[in-house]
Parts: C-alpha cells; structure tokens; sequence
C-alpha cells in the first residue's frame, strides 16, 4: 500500500526461496544466494531470447496440465470466504506463500468448471509388486500426516524419511537412493525409515 507497483512476484529471492524450500540439499545455495555470494539466477541471464521463451512454455504447460486435472477431479466445494485472500495475495502484494493456495481454496483457479470426473479409486490388490511409498515428516508440500490413506489403498511399503524434504530420490539422500535401487533390483525392501538431510 506504501509503495504502489511493488509487487513480491518480481522478487527473484523469494520465488526461489519458494521453489527450494522443499529440497534440503538446496538450502546452501540458497543461503549463499540470500547472502549475494552465490546468485542462482545468473544462468537466466545467459539464455537467449529463444531458450527464455521456451522455458516459460514449458512452465505454462505444467502448470495448465496440473490445473487440468486438479479442477477436472476436484472433490472440494470453493470456499468463498478465500477470495479476499485470493484478491489480496494476487493482486496486490504478489504473496508467492499464499497466492496458490488461496487461488485453489477460491475455486478462482478453476474459474466456475466444475469436475468431469471423479478421483480414481487407489487399489494396489491387483499389482505383481507391492508399491514402495517414500514420505517425509517434514515434507511442506505433502504433509507427513496424510500418507496413510494412499499406503492403506495401495498397501505399500512405507520408508519414512525423517526430516525434509518433497521428493527424496536422486536428490542427494545416499540412503534413501540405495533403499530405492535395492526395491529396484528385487521388488522388496525390509527398510522402514531413513534419515533426511538437513
């Protein structure tokens, strides 16, 4: 409100503090890019025109297929009383934290389409090989609390990664990769829990 214009989207700092929040073994870069040692932006620099354009392409298209199938499976009436949220953190301060959420809550995302399809029902009676499950409990995109049901469904082997994290193979956790190369190799694993990085 001070200072009209400004806008926390145009902060590169925050969108990558965003972005790399769920990934420990990002966390120093981010430090040092915080600290102006280390600038993980400097390769946006370099790109042509041609490899920007293409790049923003392909962040349009994931983001448009994510939106597709959340609006066309969604289960969740809008809640209306996020719109001035939606508003707020859109359109005014640009809140990278609070914009997707509020947009989803809003139903704003999916813009009054309602759902052509229901959610598949999980079932992993029918599969060869029981599914291995990885979680972490301090995972801020898929909370650790809800990893239950889809492990009920699929009856999967769960590995729980004690600390951070969203996504946990070939992202720097040696434990977690041999856990998963072992599952690979013979389709089972006794292991139950792995440390995360921190």
């Amino acid at each position: 409100a001070l200072n009209p214009g400004a806008n926390q989207t145009y902060s590169v700092t925050l969108s990558l503090t965003r972005g790399l929040i769920p990934m420990a073994t990002e966390w120093d870069a981010l430090a040092k890019h915080i600290n102006g040692t280390e600038r993980l932006d400097e390769t946006a620099a370099e790109l042509s025109t041609e490899e920007l354009q293409q790049q923003q392409a392909q962040l349009l298209q994931g983001q448009s297929f994510q939106n597709l199938v959340i609006c066309n499976e969604n289960t969740v009436p809008a809640d209306y009383a996020a719109l001035p949220a939606y508003v707020w953190s859109n359109y005014v301060v640009g809140d990278v934290f609070t914009a997707p959420p509020a947009m989803f809550a809003s139903g704003a995302a999916c813009n009054g389409r309602g759902p052509i399809t229901k959610n598949p029902t999980l079932n992993g009676s029918g599969l060869e090989v029981r599914p291995l499950q990885i979680n972490a409990t301090g995972d801020p995109q898929t909370p650790y609390r809800y990893h239950g049901e889809m492990a009920r469904q699929m009856n999967s082997h769960v590995v729980t990664v004690h600390g951070p994290g969203h996504g946990h193979v070939a992202a720097g956790n040696e434990v977690v990769d041999d856990i998963v190369v072992d599952y690979l190799r013979t389709g089972t694993t006794s292991v139950n829990s792995a440390p995360g990085l921190h």
